[in-house]
């Protein structure tokens, strides 16, 4: 029973498949990962948190304001034609900033990051 033993402990190890992991040879997109996590990673309550692993620095992202504006005004005609919807999502919203997760952001703040539709 023992040498069946060793024999599928020795199938189960990586060196078994032929596989070699060198720790030392890193790409520079690992490196980078790395030290985000090591200057982002925080533990929480239940949870960690990181800071984003985006494959370049200076990452682009697309520009959806008008797509995002469209939703906006199909999401607020539908909370008009539903009471309770509109509550549960106002609902929904409060406990976010009482969480502080979100905020509300001063008109001039939001003006410097998009430029809003008056």
């Amino acid at each position: 029973m023992f040498l069946l033993r060793q024999q599928v402990e020795k199938w189960w190890t990586t060196e078994a498949f032929g596989t070699h992991c060198d720790v030392n040879e890193s790409s520079a997109e690992d490196q980078r990962s790395i030290k985000i996590l090591n200057n982002t990673v925080k533990r929480g309550e239940n949870r960690y948190e990181s800071g984003f692993l985006w494959k370049n620095e200076d990452v682009k992202m697309p520009e959806n304001q008008a797509t995002a504006m469209g939703r906006l005004k199909k999401l607020e005609k539908s909370l008009m034609r539903d009471p309770k919807k509109a509550e549960a999502y106002g609902a929904a919203i409060r406990a976010y900033v009482d969480a502080g997760h979100a905020r509300k952001l001063p008109r001039e703040e939001a003006e410097r990051h998009m430029c809003l539709e008056d």
